[in-house]
């Protein structure tokens, strides 16, 4: 018996949901796959300190003094430490900007383009910092080079307040940049050594804005 119009179009309607009700089902499956594969990942094997075979490492898997053990509370702190002085650094060096016309009255500068010299030059010093800063991260540890690199930021900024000329004051901000550039450069490498690879996302979604700002 011949089928109507009608029944064909209702059969091709129920065909095409039911094609795309397939469809969703396998995305939906293997984001699950995906999500179970990522849970599932193992966590990474520390190095065990064995002197006999000229190995340094740790005194165990669950040694407190590595940064993967941390607590989730350390952690986050760490983040939320590390996001506050990205943003106050890159804030440091676009501040004065505004300030421009009232510095070069202020410090008897008649060149626009030296009076914008302090504003430019805190840039160079965050191109240059990185050069010095993560040779030494790696040297001396994460913690001795961000603090020190950090009150080297504040100690010039105390500095450039201070500045009596246009020079004085480009060599200041230069100095500050340079000090500055520290959290942009071993950020990441702190998030890398305290989150193991699973959860480094989060935190790096959590600093990734606050350093494009």
């Amino acid at each position: 018996m011949a089928r109507s119009k009608d029944e064909i179009a209702i059969e091709r309607i129920v065909t095409r949901h039911s094609v795309a009700s397939r469809a969703r089902q396998s995305m939906f499956s293997k984001l699950s796959r995906k999500t179970k594969s990522r849970e599932k990942l193992p966590p990474p094997v520390l190095p065990i300190t064995d002197l006999d075979n000229g190995v340094v490492g740790w005194d165990h898997q669950q040694d407190p003094e590595m940064p993967l053990n941390f607590t989730q509370s350390r952690k986050w702190l760490i983040v939320s430490l590390l996001s506050l002085i990205t943003a106050m650094t890159p804030f440091a060096s676009s501040i004065l900007a505004p300030a421009i016309e009232t510095l070069a009255k202020d410090l008897q500068v008649s060149s626009l383009t030296m009076a914008s010299m302090p504003v430019s030059i805190f840039l160079l010093g965050y191109a240059v910092g990185p050069l010095v800063l993560s040779p030494l991260s790696e040297i001396y540890g994460r913690y001795v080079v961000f603090i020190s690199a950090t009150l080297w930021f504040c100690v010039w900024l105390i500095g450039c307040a201070l500045a009596p000329s246009i020079e004085t004051l480009v060599f200041f901000r230069f100095m500050s940049g340079l000090g500055g550039s520290a959290c942009q450069t071993i950020g990441g490498a702190i998030i890398a050594d305290v989150f193991p690879v699973s959860e480094r996302g989060s935190a790096m979604a959590y600093l990734q804005p606050v350093q494009a700002g």
